[in-house]
């Protein structure tokens, strides 16, 4: 399973040229157990699960 998550440091955080990574995509692998998973979701983020169903 793929995580993308899209965050920064605050609800307010805005990219700018002085700060480009302040908001940021970050993608993980999640260790799944059989068809079950657990995944903390980060505050003020925006979460994609992409699943395999074959």
């Amino acid at each position: 399973m793929l995580v993308s998550e899209v965050n920064g440091a605050g609800v307010d955080a805005t990219n700018s040229f002085e700060t480009p990574g302040a908001v940021d995509v970050r993608e993980a692998r999640l260790a799944t157990r059989g068809h079950r998973f657990e995944h903390e979701f980060p505050a003020h983020s925006i979460s994609v699960l992409r699943v395999s169903l074959g």
